[in-house]
């Protein structure tokens, strides 16, 4: 019977890890008949049924329900419609070639699949603190007094020493071009599970946690775990300074800054900058393909290949994959204005998305744009990221080929330039001070030390019961 209870928990720990009034004319033209042929053929629509739609030169993603195609004075019109809270309907007529892109909406979960979702994530959670927390690790080596790397038994001191001399350069580079580090880190490499796979994969915590067996001195961490049994990512380069990018960003700004709320920008700088120091566009690289290449905007996950090709690939909760687009963008600008000079106006860059997203915002609830929905957030992170460009290549060598290359990417995703550059002129900087404050956060360090608490009473209740152990 605990065998059984045992292997269904593994199966659902893995089917929870894994991927969730119109008419046509009859008598329109044969090149309009080809014409909702295709649409039929490409989006398979059906009349009544809701869409999600992009209009040209708009970053604006609408829900909207398909009404049928129209001929009318020899142009094809799309007719959609949509039912606003009071009940009122509002009929949208829109010329075939104004119609960027519409397809199949994002399910929604419901409010159990999200429940059991954030109490499963939760549960993680716990694990990992005591994980980090109460596990003997062997210490692999130290540079610095910095950077302590520690592992299993197993682990050998020669992985250790490599990934604290590269994390050691890393900081270098970072630290010259205007970054701060911690005053201590700890670096904790995962090994291949012995009979669950590991289901978070390498992270960087925010806080700083402490181990029992070498208090106390509590300290940022960054856990190079596998990924199920996929145990290259945890000695894989660019992972390392993806996570150690992560931990920067938090100790050279405050919580309350742009970078450090927004987790799809968060991740895009932490890809961006890995690729950036390693001088290639993939990220976690071996021979069946990158874990994300940014220069493609590819993505590979357990076989399960997606691209960001447009705004509407972006996926909730699927922040990794959608920072593609994004860090795309600075790729593109890196490859523009080159290595050197992206190294040198990196840093004023973040200071400035930071300092003009209040003003952004502000815009968009004056214009009635501003909005809940994550879809749509994303799709205006991806404006105003092109704003806070152009703005600031007004000061570089050269703005002209960067103007021209922000044209491109607006061209890309059907936002328009126009838009664009009048953002980046009515944007203005906010005065508030974005740089890190050193301060115990008394919530978060409660949080995390329950957190693992709990994790290691129920890690070890289910230990008891399944083995007959009496361990309480």
């Amino acid at each position: 019977m605990r065998l059984l209870i045992l292997t269904l928990t593994f199966a659902l720990s893995i089917a929870v890890l894994l991927p969730q009034h119109g008419y046509s004319q009859n008598s329109c033209s044969q090149a309009i008949k080809r014409k909702v042929e295709e649409i039929e053929r490409t989006n398979t629509p059906k009349v009544g049924k809701k869409y999600l739609v992009q209009f040209a030169n708009d970053p604006a993603l609408h829900t909207l329900r398909f009404d049928g195609v129209l001929e009318r004075n020899g142009q094809l019109l799309v007719e959609f419609s949509q039912v606003e809270w009071n009940k009122r309907t509002t009929i949208y007529r829109v010329p075939e070639k104004d119609l960027v892109q519409w397809r199949n909406p994002e399910k929604k979960k419901g409010v159990l699949s999200n429940a059991l979702e954030f109490s499963l994530d939760q549960l993680s959670y716990s694990f990992i603190m005591a994980d980090l927390m109460f596990k003997p690790f062997k210490k692999l080596a130290q540079n610095e007094r910095s950077v302590e790397v520690v592992g299993n038994w197993a682990t050998s001191r020669q992985i250790g020493q490599k990934l604290a001399d590269q994390l050691s350069w890393f900081d270098g580079m970072m630290i010259s071009m205007g970054f701060l580090r911690p005053d201590k880190t700890r670096v904790v490499v995962g090994s291949r599970p012995l009979l669950f796979p590991s289901l978070v994969g390498p992270f960087s915590l925010r806080f700083p946690s402490f181990n029992i067996w070498s208090l106390p001195s509590p300290r940022p961490v960054i856990a190079l775990k596998p990924i199920f049994w996929k145990t290259s990512l945890t000695k894989d380069e660019s992972i390392l300074y993806h996570e150690r990018t992560h931990s920067l960003l938090h100790r050279t700004y405050n919580e309350s800054a742009y970078i450090n709320r927004n987790s799809a920008l968060q991740e895009a700088l932490a890809d961006f900058t890995a690729a950036h120091l390693r001088n290639s566009p993939e990220i976690a690289p071996d021979k069946n393909g990158a874990l994300r290449n940014i220069e493609t905007r590819e993505a590979q996950f357990l076989g399960d290949n997606s691209v960001r090709n447009d705004l509407l690939d972006v996926k909730r909760d699927s922040y990794h994959e959608n920072s593609m687009i994004i860090s795309n963008i600075l790729w593109r600008m890196r490859s523009t204005i080159g290595a050197e000079n992206t190294s040198l106006i990196y840093k004023p860059l973040i200071d400035s998305l930071n300092s003009y997203r209040d003003s952004y915002d502000a815009i968009l609830k004056k214009e009635g744009r501003e909005s809940e929905d994550a879809l749509q957030k994303f799709a205006y992170d991806v404006e105003y990221t092109l704003s806070i460009i152009l703005k600031q290549s007004k000061t570089w060598n050269r703005p002209e080929i960067v103007e021209a290359l922000v044209k491109d990417i607006s061209r890309e995703f059907d936002i328009s330039f126009q838009r664009i550059d009048s953002l980046s002129a009515r944007v203005t900087a906010s005065d508030k001070n974005y740089d890190y404050v050193d301060s115990l956060n008394m919530f978060q360090t409660i949080y995390v030390t329950a957190s693992g608490l709990t994790g290691f009473v129920v890690q070890s209740a289910f230990i008891a019961w399944f083995t007959g152990i009496p361990i309480f």
